[in-house]
């Protein structure tokens, strides 16, 4: 449990949709079950679990060396907006990424290092070696890597949630 990402891809055609409303590509309805009925398997879900903390602290912008961020920080950027009505809960945080960017973010993954995403692991949870983050970090960043550059070569999108 906690909090965990997913991303869902999209056909490109529901882009202008799916940028109003991410959440339309991360749930069960009608348009998308078709469409996903159809996609090879590997085509529709990324599930980082709890790994998204990782490719945050290898992509994201460092004011401090100004360091821009990598151009794959878009598909991990964001936190959920903790509940201050309840003694827990969060709202999620949900992002759709365009055809064309998902082309910038398959290409610019190519190039993350494991070990940028292992310390990245290391960092978010201390108790975790060093040797177990390499090997989660090389796993978790070939099926990033996996999914963004076939849903390039298909021309498609992707929505994702931080909850």
């Amino acid at each position: 449990m906690g909090i965990t990402y997913f991303a869902c891809a999209y056909p490109a055609e529901l882009t202008e949709l799916v940028v109003k409303r991410p959440e339309f590509a991360l749930t069960a309805n009608p348009v998308m079950e078709a469409w996903r009925r159809e996609q090879p398997e590997g085509h529709i879900l990324l599930d980082l679990d709890k790994t998204f903390h990782a490719f945050q602290f290898a992509s994201a912008p460092d004011p401090i060396s100004d360091f821009p961020g990598r151009p794959c920080f878009r598909m991990f950027e964001g936190q959920v907006t903790q509940c201050v009505s309840w003694d827990y809960g969060w709202d999620p945080w949900l992002r759709a990424i365009t055809p064309d960017e998902t082309v910038l973010i398959a290409e610019d993954l190519i190039s993350v290092e494991v070990e940028s995403v292992a310390q990245g692991e290391v960092a978010h949870y201390p108790h975790t070696s060093l040797e177990d983050a390499r090997r989660t970090a090389q796993q978790v960043l070939h099926q990033a890597q996996v999914f963004t550059q076939r849903l390039a070569a298909c021309g498609n999108g992707f929505a994702y949630m931080i909850g």
